[in-house]
């Protein structure tokens, strides 16, 4: 398993930092489960963990003896490729980080795109403070 994430991580960098994240959350949302109560626990865990353990007989009986299955369960095909695949959030992830890199010394991109406005170098590309209202 650590070669596998090790390998993700490698092509796509970000996934490293989710990883991380998700490895603090997953445990803070149990311990705040525990702390609503067993009912609470039991009601949310035990769907999530019989979802898993199809996931994971599904991958095991494709992976094995996939003749089996129907035919839409022989691959995950059938699933939309932002669920099958990392390429489409790659995407999604690079375009953020973009916007964060800071391309003049007064403000970001991602500010000039939610604010509309024209007043600095990376939105309108001509190094002037924009003049006038």
């Amino acid at each position: 398993m650590a070669k596998g994430l090790g390998n993700i991580s490698a092509k796509y960098r970000w996934f490293a930092v989710f990883y991380l994240i998700v490895f603090f959350l997953i445990p803070l949302t149990v311990f705040g489960l525990s702390l609503a109560g067993w009912p609470v626990l039991v009601g949310v865990g035990v769907p999530v963990l019989l979802i898993v353990i199809l996931v994971l007989c599904l991958h095991l009986l494709q992976s094995r003896c996939p003749r089996i299955l129907p035919k839409i369960l022989q691959k995950w095909n059938c699933l939309p490729l932002w669920v099958r695949s990392l390429k489409p959030w790659d995407a999604v992830v690079s375009k953020l980080a973009g916007c964060f890199q800071l391309r003049c010394g007064c403000c970001c991109r991602l500010c000039c795109l939610l604010c509309g406005c024209k007043c600095c170098r990376c939105s309108r590309g001509a190094g002037r403070p924009r003049q006038g209202p």
